[in-house]
């Protein structure tokens, strides 16, 4: 005979039990992780502008160096006669890697949002160090899309007031930001600064209207020199500079 415990355990008809929650993968605990060692290295206050502005300074002028002593050094050794060829083709690579470079400083490799109920900071890992800015105070919303190994490669690029910028593909970052650029709109006076906002942006922020086919074709135009003709311009330039200094 079955006992009254066991009648109240049988599950009733057209309930379902619920599903265990499923334990955190290691890719979310290490994102977790790399989250909590972003915010505690930026602080609550988020990383100075000044600091910021002098990383960034120091990484493009380290660019600086590197692509000119890939150009000087090759020219150089090209016309003392120490290299006899290749020395043009050493200029295309400094050329085509300066442009890679340059194209990932400013990106982001991770961000955290912080600043409590009274700020809305973002600090991100870039390859210049840890850059924090403030979305209360955007100045400019830019949109870059370029072509990788993996596909195509959708970036916004935010600019606070003082300066401060970076560029993500996050799609809940694109969301505050959205949000600050209403907020931003909503409260702006006749002689206070707004947010300036590309159109291309406000399409991927879902403030503007779908794009028309003649802008379509122009922004396709945009992706095709920034994904091919850059690099490729690179290059050239840099084969230049190596034989103009070879043959000076």
């Amino acid at each position: 005979m079955t006992s009254r415990t066991q009648r109240r355990r049988r599950p009733q008809p057209g309930r379902k039990p619920k599903a265990p929650v499923p334990p955190p993968s290691r890719r979310e605990v290490g994102r977790a992780d790399r989250a909590a060692e972003l915010l505690a290295r930026a602080g609550e206050q988020g990383v100075p502008p000044a600091r910021a502005r002098r990383q960034a300074r120091v990484g493009y002028l380290a660019l600086g160096v590197a692509v000119s002593a890939g150009i000087v050094v090759p020219g150089l050794l090209a016309r003392f006669h120490v290299m006899h060829s290749g020395a043009p083709w050493l200029g295309v690579m400094t050329g085509v890697a300066a442009s890679l470079v340059l194209d990932l400083l400013p990106s982001a490799r991770q961000t955290v949002g912080h600043g409590g109920p009274d700020a809305d900071l973002v600090t991100a890992r870039t390859l210049t160090g840890l850059r924090t800015v403030d979305l209360d105070r955007l100045a400019r919303v830019r949109r870059f899309r370029t072509r990788s190994r993996v596909g195509w490669v959708d970036e916004l690029a935010v600019t606070d007031r003082s300066g401060v910028g970076f560029r993500f593909d996050d799609r809940d970052l694109a969301e505050r930001v959205a949000a600050a650029v209403r907020r931003s709109r909503a409260s702006k006076t006749p002689d206070g600064p707004g947010v300036e906002v590309s159109r291309f942006a406000a399409i991927r922020l879902g403030l503007a209207s779908a794009p028309s086919a003649t802008e379509r074709a122009d922004r396709a135009t945009a992706d095709f020199a920034l994904t091919i003709l850059v690099p490729l311009c690179a290059a050239l330039l840099g084969a230049l500079a190596v034989w103009l200094v070879a043959s000076a």
